[in-house]
């Protein structure tokens, strides 16, 4: 009984890790969409931002999305 329950627990366990997967994947493309939002705004208004401008906006999208690395190319 054992070795047909288990199969299912496995798989039942790797449907949720994708779940979760999946909603944080829409929270980063969420922030993502709305980083971008302000940065068409910010730029309408200045035509470019400063190193500290983007600096804070790099740290406000950390700690709201609690990111722990962001990379900026």
């Amino acid at each position: 009984m054992s070795r047909t329950i288990r199969p299912w627990l496995h798989n039942f366990r790797f449907i949720e890790s994708l779940r979760c997967e999946v909603r944080q994947l829409r929270l980063e493309q969420d922030l993502l969409n709305r980083a971008n939002e302000l940065l068409k705004k910010a730029w309408a208004l200045t035509c470019s931002l400063s190193n500290r401008e983007k600096t804070l906006l790099i740290e406000a999208l950390g700690e709201v999305a609690g990111v722990v690395e962001v990379q900026v190319r």
